[in-house]
């Protein structure tokens, strides 16, 4: 659901008056830890636009579910658009 809206966003939002652009994402396994990232390089944010304390409903589900995984959020703003999200690896069992 985090990906769905990762994605969702930078489709709707980040390639204004483009054709084309690129969203990369990476799931990493590091040891007990994962790391999920998302980035675009869209027209981005500016700074001052703190995106982690948007209270739309998209960022309130991502902040939700990343609490839920006990999670850090990270944004990056240059060359685009770019979260991180580090979390806990637990099994499924």
């Amino acid at each position: 659901m985090i990906l769905n809206e990762l994605l969702t966003n930078s489709i709707k939002h980040a390639f204004v008056g483009r054709r084309l652009g690129n969203i990369h994402i990476v799931l990493l396994n590091q040891s007990n830890r994962m790391r999920l990232s998302c980035d675009d390089d869209g027209v981005g944010l500016s700074i001052s636009d703190n995106f982690a304390e948007r209270d739309s409903l998209g960022m309130k589900l991502i902040r939700l579910l990343t609490n839920q995984l006990g999670g850090a959020l990270e944004f990056g703003y240059i060359n685009g658009f770019s979260l991180t999200i580090d979390f806990d690896h637990k099994e499924v069992r």
